[in-house]
Parts: structure tokens; C-alpha cells; sequence
């Protein structure tokens, strides 16, 4: 019998996304594992320099496994603003499988801001598909979170989201399509997509109804969960920085000044029972590659699930833990509703800790149930669970990333830091030098010791570690 792996053999792969976090994992994992694919297509703004560039910078050593492929082809484009059947014409005569990795994870945009990325750039793909005599596969990444809306409109605590397509009433697919192509949003619809805690999940769920419209069989949908570091592949703690929501909002929570913030739930006790699912970017690069060689179609979630989730307690009392400034945050839980202004403003962006959702994986069950042990062992398919699951001190580069971003972005006289510059903030010494003289005038004292102790928190060799984090 073929083995999983083996079913690779000889096919042309065409990947949009393929640079970015999940899309790198999913393009190591053809060239390294995979029997003998043929050409592995990947789409990147900036070309095979910019791509490179990335995979050496977050995977070290192991970029040398697509730096050596003479498979991997890069193709320079954005898919948000490219010709795509033009640019990609030559293709259309030998494509196999097309995996669409590329979106925005931006949860904070409208619609009309994200639609061209995540619906319009889709469906263009989708065109594409349609032209390509021997095409097999469409796989589409989508998200766990595309039927969020079942949280509104069951009005319980927990939800339970099969592997099948929700709709909305009748099919009202192209109807909405129409109206967000005329009016940048469904207008007709206003009701149901307020629905959805974000823009970005309705916009995916609405994707996914459009090419489960167009291309019916030739179909899969992978709907990952919030995607993590790596547990294995290409190495145990594989990332790259603003790609991992929860390490985000983990350092949103640990650099805010305030003492409280205002969450929303439906839970009696959300400390225990609100969940999150956060699943190692290796198992989704693994379950989407299995489900493609074993012929699924429609949904598939790729997920910790019901052993693997993640509770907001501890994941809380991490951030505390980790957090520099000396006082704590308190948590205050309230029945309100995701767009209230009482919220914190963190806590829009995390609307959904507040909740606790199971998402089905009989597909990958029954996939499991047709493999030997052996064969099983080949395959990152599900999150191994630990007892530090939210060790964030194995995030700490990235959060100091992100704070490098957010301090460059606030502080008068920080800017973000070149490339090895130990991920801290670089000093403006000219601003620097007319915030002490303003200082002076009211300080007069403290102006010059200040001085150095931030001249000090600017150093990326500086030994003064304490100065630096409460920074």
C-alpha cells in the first residue's frame, strides 16, 4: 500500500503564503519528508531574496533544506494586487494541487480593509483552479474560528463546531459576495455579521461558503486554531514574531500599565472554564499535508482539541509571572457583549478567551484509524501535551520583539532596532538629549542619573537586565 508521504511523488505544488509562518513550515516539511514531489511553486512579495532572507533569519541551519531544493520555485508577486492569471499562465498546464496559505491575521481591521486579502485574492486563486486541466487539489486555510458566530446566536458558554460548512438561514452566499463587492460590506446581512467577534472571521467564513460554491469536491478546507511555536518540526519552538497570536497578546498583557481589565464571558467561573486552543504550527502543516494525500474533502480542523486546551488561568498567572511592572493585573469578568465599550482595550482583541469552544476531528480520527503504527509515527498530528504549556520564558524573544515595536512606537525617543541589535529598541540620542534638558527644568536632580539608567536599558550588551525589562 502508498504510503501518505508517498502520494507526493511527482506532483507540482503551487503554495501562496509560502514564506510566511505556517506556509515555511508546510514547504519544509515537501522538501524534507515528501517522496520525490516535483516542483514546489511559492508566490512571494520581493521574490526568492526576499524569501530566503526570512527562512535564514527564523530557521538557522534548517533554511539549508530549502536553500539546497532544486524543486522550490519562487515566484515574485502579491497576491492581493497581481494579475494572477496571467502571471501565473505558464503553470496552468502542470499544477496538481494548489495549498492557499496567504491572509492577513490582523484581528483589529474592517472589512473593507481585509476583503481584497482574504475574499478577493480567493477567489482569483479559485479562477485559477478552474483552468487547470490537471489540478487535483484546492486547499484552503481557513480558521478554526470561522463559526464564531455560534457563540451568539446558541447563547451558552461552551460550543461544540462540526467539520461541515455552517450557512446562514437559506444560501445566501453570492448575496453577500455582491454587496461586499458593491458596498464593501454585506449591508442586507449587517445582523449576522455582527455575529462574528471579528472582521477576519466572518470574512473567512464567507470565503470558505464561496469556493465551497465553485469548487465542490476538488475542495479541502484546513481550519487551524490559534496557531503556536512548533513542538518538533522544522525545531521544537519554531516561530516567527507577530504570527503567534497568544505570544502577542501574552506581551499586550504583560507591557500594559493598567491594574485591572474588563473581559467578556458567558462562564460562572471563567478562570477555569474559559478555554483557548492553541495548536504547535507542525501539527497544522502535518494535518493539512495528510488530509491532502489521503483524498479529504471539505473541513478539517486542525486543532489541540478537547486534551490539549489550554486554560485562561494558567495562561494568566504566566503572563504574571513573566510581567516586569510591580503591580498585577486583575482580571473583572462581565456578561457583556464583545463590542462593548467597557471592554478593555486588549480584551476586543481577545474577545474569544472569554469562551470555551471544542471543534470536532472525526476526520483525522478516521484518517489515523487506516494507518499502521508505524506510518502513524511519520506524522505530527496531534499537540503533545505538557505541564508547561505556557512556559512563556520560551517565548521571551519574541515578546521582546514585539516590545521593541511597541517602545518604537510610543517612547519620544526610541526607534526599532536594526538587525543585531538584540532585539531592544535603539536610542534616539538627540531626542533623548531634549527630553533630560526638559527634564532639568522641573528635576533638576534626577534629570542626569535618568539619563544613564536609559542610556543603560538602550544597550544590547548591557548587563543591567532589570533596567532594561521595566522599560
Amino acid at each position: 500500500m502508498t504510503s501518505l508521504w508517498e502520494r507526493f511523488q511527482g506532483k507540482n505544488i503551487l503554495i501562496t503564503g509560502g514564506s510566511g509562518f505556517l506556509g515555511t513550515a508546510i514547504v519544509y516539511r515537501l522538501v524534507t519528508k515528501a517522496i520525490e514531489p516535483g516542483k514546489i511553486y511559492i508566490i512571494c512579495r520581493g521574490g526568492r531574496q526576499s524569501a530566503e532572507k526570512k527562512w535564514i533569519q527564523w530557521l538557522g541551519s534548517e533554511a539549508d533544506a530549502l536553500l539546497d531544493a532544486d524543486n522550490l520555485v519562487v515566484v515574485q508577486g502579491d497576491l492581493e494586487t497581481m494579475d494572477v492569471d496571467t502571471a501565473l499562465d505558464g503553470l496552468k498546464p502542470e499544477l496538481n494541487v494548489i495549498i492557499h496559505v496567504a491572509s492577513t491575521i490582523n484581528l483589529t481591521r474592517p472589512l473593507k480593509q481585509i476583503k481584497n486579502m482574504i475574499v478577493h485574492a480567493s477567489m482569483k486563486l479559485a479562477e485559477l483552479a478552474t483552468k487547470c486541466d490537471n489540478l487535483e487539489r484546492f486547499v484552503y486555510v481557513s480558521t478554526a474560528y470561522a463559526n464564531s458566530n455560534l457563540y451568539q446566536s446558541r447563547g451558552t458558554a461552551h460550543v461544540m463546531v462540526e467539520e461541515r460548512i455552517y450557512t446562514y438561514g437559506g444560501d445566501t452566499t453570492v448575496d453577500e459576495f455582491e454587496e461586499l463587492v458593491k458596498f464593501d460590506e454585506p449591508v442586507q446581512f449587517n445582523e449576522f455579521v455582527e455575529q462574528f467577534p471579528y472582521a477576519y472571521t466572518y470574512a473567512k467564513h464567507l470565503t470558505e461558503r464561496l469556493l465551497q460554491k465553485k469548487l465542490g469536491d476538488q475542495l479541502l478546507i484546513v481550519r487551524p486554531s490559534i496557531i503556536g511555536p512548533a513542538q518538533s518540526y522544522p525545531f521544537g519552538g519554531y516561530s516567527m514574531p507577530l504570527s503567534t497570536p497568544s505570544t502577542l497578546f501574552s506581551a499586550a498583557v504583560m507591557l500594559t500599565p493598567s491594574r485591572s481589565m474588563v473581559l467578556a464571558t458567558r462562564a460562572s467561573n471563567p478562570m477555569t472554564e474559559a478555554t483557548s486552543d492553541e495548536v504547535p504550527v507542525d501539527v497544522v502543516a502535518d494535518r493539512l499535508l495528510a488530509h491532502l494525500a489521503y483524498g479529504t474533502t471539505g473541513p478539517v480542523h486542525a486543532v489541540s482539541g478537547r486534551n490539549a486546551l489550554s486554560i485562561f488561568q494558567d495562561w494568566w498567572q504566566e503572563c504574571m509571572r513573566e510581567r516586569r511592572l510591580p503591580w498585577k493585573v486583575k482580571p473583572v469578568w462581565r456578561p457583556i457583549d464583545w463590542r462593548s465599550p467597557e471592554l478593555h482595550p486588549i480584551s476586543r482583541t481577545t474577545v474569544l478567551f472569554g469562551t470555551s469552544f471544542e471543534f470536532s476531528e472525526e476526520k483525522t480520527a478516521d484518517l489515523l484509524a487506516t494507518l499502521e503504527d508505524e506510518e502513524q509515527g511519520e506524522w505530527e498530528l496531534h499537540t503533545k501535551k505538557t505541564e508547561t504549556d505556557y512556559d512563556l520564558s520560551q517565548r521571551r524573544q519574541h515578546i521582546r520583539y514585539f516590545t521593541s515595536l511597541s517602545v518604537a512606537s510610543n517612547c519620544p525617543f526610541a526607534k526599532f532596532a536594526k538587525p543585531g541589535h538584540g532585539g531592544v529598541p535603539e536610542l534616539d540620542h538627540e531626542k533623548l538629549n531634549d527630553f533630560v534638558a526638559k527634564l532639568k527644568q522641573y528635576a533638576p536632580e534626577e534629570a542626569a542619573p535618568l539619563a544613564e539608567k536609559l542610556r543603560a536599558a538602550f544597550d544590547p550588551d548591557s548587563q543591567q537586565t532589570d533596567v532594561r525589562d521595566d522599560l
